[in-house]
């Protein structure tokens, strides 16, 4: 008996191995990876690990050394046309695994010169990721400006680890969704210098 439950444990240990390293299909149309670390990941569709009845969006480290500056960077672009002068939020449920630095989503609002209007990595404190996590629901809010001209979002994985994505949505938020891009949030900056040398 003792022996049966010692295989059993092997053969679950083993299976739960082999769906981590499961082959991935193509990423779907619309998506990329971008970034200068992005030889050192790969993403596609996982069809072992699934959540809603479809697969899921995987990005993974491969079996390299890496530090916190290797990012790699699943992307998506748009247009911002529909969303100009409007709030915009992505949300999504992510799960990830043996995270060593960070994951999350991020999202970049461009405007004219590929100037960066707005942005949000899910870095600053209190929002950034690491370790492992089942699923949770994530999201960034940002204004859309009324000069910009497309917006990329996407996950990203600092050094080692393991993520998944799913059911993601992009649509307008009301006024009252709290935005998340750290440099926008004006009521937890002083109204004049403060400690001043």
């Amino acid at each position: 008996m003792k022996k049966t439950a010692k295989y059993m444990a092997l053969a679950l240990c083993l299976a739960g191995r082999l769906s981590e390293a499961a082959e991935l299909k193509p990423l779907p149309g619309g998506w990329e990876m971008i970034g200068a670390a992005k030889s050192k990941f790969e993403a596609g569709l996982d069809p072992s690990v699934t959540r809603s009845g479809k697969p899921t969006g995987h990005l993974r480290s491969k079996n390299l050394p890496l530090d916190a500056s290797s990012r790699g960077v699943l992307a998506q672009t748009f247009r911002a046309d529909e969303y100009r002068g409007k709030r915009l939020r992505y949300a999504a449920q992510l799960k990830f695994k043996s995270v060593a630095y960070q994951v999350g989503l991020w999202m970049w609002v461009i405007g004219p010169n590929n100037n960066i209007l707005t942005s949000d990595f899910m870095d600053d404190a209190g929002r950034l990721l690491k370790g492992d996590s089942d699923w949770r629901g994530v999201e960034i809010v940002l204004d859309v400006p009324k000069n910009a001209q497309r917006i990329v979002y996407g996950l990203r994985l600092s050094g080692p680890g393991k993520a998944w994505l799913s059911d993601t949505k992009i649509e307008p938020a009301g006024p009252d969704a709290q935005v998340t891009d750290p440099l926008a949030r004006e009521d937890d900056l002083p109204l004049e210098p403060v400690n001043l040398f």
